[in-house]
C-alpha cells in the first residue's frame, strides 16, 4: 500500500483529463447509441468497462472522437456481461493490451482474456493503471446471492479524486470508502457511474446520498443501474452539485468552471 500512495502522489495530474461516457442505457446525444451496460473512455487510451455489445461501443467511440485502435489498457469493474460484452471483439482489434481485473474474477475470466489475445493483469489496491489513474483494488460484493467482487478507478487531479464505478455491487458507499482508504486525505471531487439502487426505496437511497455527502463527496453523477427514482433522490440531495450523465457525456478533471 505504501508504494501505491507514493506512486499516486508522484503521478498527480497537473492538467485536465477528459472522461467520455461511451456506453450507457440512456443517450441524450444525437447519433450516440444506447444499450444496457456501461463504459467510459478516460483520456485517449484507457477504457473502463466495455458495455454489453461491441458494435455500439465501436460506433459511439468513433462518433465521440475516440479510436479503439489507440486503446492501451482496459479496466473491468466486475465480471458481468453488461460490462464485459464488448471486450472480446475489442481484443481482436487491440491484440496484446493489458486487461485489469480483480483476483476474485477467477481463472476462467483471465484464461478467456488470454485466449482472446489480451494480457491478463490482476489488480491490487492503489495500483497505477496509467499516469494519474489508479484502481481501488477488489472490493467484496454480491449479486443475487452470488459473490460479485468489483473495483473502481480513481483519477487524481489538482481539484481532488474522481471515482468511476461500474455497478457498485459492494455498495456505492463502500466503493467511495475504498477510494479514501487507498489515498487518505484526498477529497472526493466527483463520484460517477452505476450505483445499483433501482430496487431500493427512496428513503434507503436518501440515506446513501446523505452518507456520501457526509464523506465529503462534492459532486455526484449516477447513471446506468442506479435507477430513475434513485437518480431523482441524488438530484434532490446534491442540488447544483448533481451532474447529469448519459452516453455521449464528456467531462474533464482539473481546473476551470466546467471541470471536475
Amino acid at each position: 500500500m505504501a508504494e501505491g500512495v507514493a506512486s499516486f502522489r508522484e503521478s498527480r495530474l497537473n492538467e485536465s483529463m477528459h472522461i467520455s461516457v461511451v456506453y450507457d442505457n440512456r443517450s441524450e446525444v444525437k447519433g450516440i447509441r444506447s444499450g444496457w451496460g456501461f463504459s467510459c473512455l478516460v483520456g485517449e487510451r484507457l477504457l473502463f468497462d466495455t458495455g454489453e455489445k461491441f458494435r455500439p461501443l465501436r460506433t459511439n467511440m468513433a462518433r465521440l472522437g475516440g479510436d479503439l485502435h489507440r486503446i492501451d489498457a482496459v479496466v473491468i469493474s466486475h465480471d458481468h456481461w453488461d460490462h464485459t460484452g464488448g471486450l472480446w471483439k475489442l481484443l481482436k482489434t487491440r491484440h496484446g493490451i493489458p486487461v485489469y481485473g480483480c483476483p476474485g474474477f477467477g481463472p476462467r475470466f483471465f484464461r478467456q482474456v488470454e485466449r482472446e489475445g489480451g494480457r491478463p493483469m490482476v489488480v491490487t489496491p492503489g495500483m497505477e493503471i496509467v499516469p494519474g489513474v489508479f484502481t481501488t483494488g477488489e472490493v467484496a460484493g454480491s449479486y443475487k446471492g452470488i459473490p460479485m467482487p468489483e473495483q473502481a478507478i480513481m483519477i487524481d487531479a489538482e481539484t481532488g479524486l474522481t471515482v468511476i464505478t461500474g455497478c457498485s455491487h459492494p455498495g456505492i458507499v463502500a466503493m467511495a470508502e475504498a477510494a479514501q482508504a487507498c489515498f487518505p486525505g484526498r477529497s472526493l471531487r466527483l463520484v460517477l457511474g452505476g450505483f445499483h439502487l433501482s430496487d431500493q426505496t427512496p428513503e434507503a437511497v436518501r440515506v446513501v446520498a446523505e452518507k456520501l455527502k457526509s464523506m465529503g463527496v462534492e459532486r455526484i453523477a449516477p447513471t446506468h443501474c442506479t435507477g430513475d427514482r434513485a437518480v431523482s433522490v441524488f438530484q434532490e440531495i446534491f442540488g447544483e452539485r448533481f451532474v447529469p450523465v448519459a452516453a455521449g457525456t464528456r467531462l474533464e478533471t482539473g481546473r476551470g468552471d466546467h471541470r471536475f
